[in-house]
């Protein structure tokens, strides 16, 4: 089966058999206060739990812990009607033409440079940062500084990864360099798109805010903007018909949206990925191709869900964004059961009893969980 993190990764996420192996073999109640993206409720089921509570502070976790592990399956007409617009949206920002062919871009990098604030030299960080201290030398005057301290001079393209009837290949014709980045600039989004700032209710920035960005759509990708609202406009239409198939859709989306960020830095060993917990701009950084990766993710969340359904057919699923444990009958019915649903776990009251309750509370300051699902929740 599909792994459950292959489908989207949450923060923090165990390893399903970890739990499966903790977890007492003739466990029927089972209890998770900090269920995140659900994968103790997973593990529950592959080991036939009768009785699986998931809980969480956040519903964005509760969003996605329920799409995972409830019933639905995506259906296949709205499958293919997605996956062609995609194609679409794809063929339109993400191809380019060279040596008369046209190629299909796969990943494009990018470089920041910086204005020294002492000179008024760019410097460039791949050829002069110190290693020691991580400040970037300026060749002119000899003085370091850190980026935050200084002007943004320039962003531009230094290599694109295309691929054409399968083939792959590297191109850094300066022509064709200078035409994409170029071209970036006249991508603008037609339809909605996010205007947050990185504050919480009260007007404080976020903890470990994202430094000399305000607002969310900063963070993206100009290409990347224009493709993932024009996508999530299509999906906003589809949810109002029909909401259950809208909220697959929209799992597949959030799982997607790092690739239509400036967040991926750039590296020849690993894939490109979000892979600090946290918002920020690498110096240099990957532009990925978003539809690419929200049509695998679909995939992914498609098969996952066929093959899931074997396994939670026979069980009655309860979800509740309001904080309200549905004890009693719920929980004393003969029928395998699931209750996903919004609480603190301090305020938890449930008449039960259980044979396996996963503690594992967040990571303290580690992982800004809130923060982090930000992006997904606006």
């Amino acid at each position: 089966m599909v792994s459950i993190h292959a489908v989207v990764k949450f923060w923090a996420r165990k390893s399903p058999a970890i739990i499966e192996a903790i977890m007492p073999k003739r466990a029927k109640y089972v209890l998770d206060p900090f269920c995140g993206s659900g994968t103790t409720g997973y593990a529950g089921v592959l080991r036939r739990v009768n009785k699986i509570v998931l809980s969480d502070i956040n519903p964005v976790a509760v969003f996605v812990a329920e799409n995972i592990l409830d019933k639905r399956i995506l259906d296949e007409k709205i499958y293919r009607e997605v996956v062609e617009l995609c194609k679409e949206i794809e063929k339109e920002t993400y191809t380019i033409t060279y040596n008369g062919k046209i190629y299909t871009v796969q990943k494009a990098a990018w470089l920041t440079k910086y204005e020294c604030p002492y000179c008024g030299e760019v410097v460039s960080p791949i050829e002069h940062k110190d290693p020691k201290s991580k400040k970037l030398l300026c060749p002119r005057c000899k003085n370091k500084f850190y980026s935050l301290n200084a002007s943004i001079a320039s962003e531009e393209v230094f290599e694109i990864h295309v691929y054409n009837n399968g083939k792959k290949r590297i191109i850094t014709s300066s022509r064709v360099l200078e035409e994409y980045c170029n071209s970036s600039e006249t991508y603008y989004p037609r339809d909605w798109y996010p205007k947050d700032e990185f504050v919480y209710p009260d007007g404080t920035p976020f903890i470990q805010h994202p430094r000399k960005i305000r607002f969310i759509y900063e963070l993206f990708t100009r290409r990347g903007l224009y493709a993932s609202s024009k996508l999530y406009a299509a999906i906003e239409e589809i949810w109002k018909e029909n909401p259950s198939q809208g909220d697959l859709l929209k799992l597949a989306f959030i799982a997607s949206l790092f690739a239509a960020t400036k967040m991926l830095p750039y590296s020849k060993t690993s894939g490109t990925s979000w892979k600090v917990p946290r918002y920020w701009i690498p110096h240099i950084r990957y532009e990925k191709n978003f539809c690419k990766t929200f049509i695998h993710k679909l995939e992914l969340l498609r098969n996952f869900k066929i093959e899931w359904y074997a396994h939670v057919k026979n069980y009655e699923i309860v979800v509740d964004y309001e904080g309200n444990i549905p004890n009693g009958d719920i929980i004393n019915k003969q029928e395998d059961t699931i209750i996903i649903t919004k609480s603190d776990a301090r305020t938890l009251e449930i008449e039960s009893k259980f044979d396996f309750i996963l503690m594992d509370p967040p990571h303290f300051s580690e992982i800004n969980y809130f923060e982090l699902t930000f992006l997904w929740n606006v």
